[in-house]
């Protein structure tokens, strides 16, 4: 009867141990921050787009983006985020630019996959 409570007494624990541990990382995971569109299509006429972060939680996070070639590729992209290093106060929104640097080097005939990072 006693192996019994422990065993029950030690599982009950495990599993509230569990629960607060995905409470935490499902309260961290959200982090407020998000992006005002998933997409971006550059046309070759395009200056710039713009693209908005905005920060719903309550405390203030900082961003550094950047744009790359693939998401597991580290090379330089030919365009360029501005600014590339911020502050996002809590409750609040900051427009990013996206600007060509050198384009030339694109295919002409289709179109060029970049992912940018946060």
């Amino acid at each position: 009867m006693r192996d019994v409570r422990a065993f029950l007494s030690t599982a009950i624990s495990a599993f509230l141990l569990l629960l607060l541990v995905t409470k935490l990382a499902v309260a961290a995971d959200g982090g407020g921050i998000s992006l005002s569109q998933t997409r971006l299509v550059f046309m070759a006429t395009d200056k710039a787009q713009t693209l908005t972060v905005k920060n719903s939680d309550k405390q203030t996070y900082l961003i550094q983006s950047r744009v790359q070639r693939a998401l597991d590729d580290m090379a330089s992209a030919p365009f360029i985020i501005t600014p590339p290093l911020f502050t996002l106060g809590a409750d609040s929104r900051q427009a990013l630019r996206i600007l060509p640097q050198e384009t030339a080097g694109l295919p002409a005939d289709r179109e060029s996959l970049f992912t940018s990072r946060y």
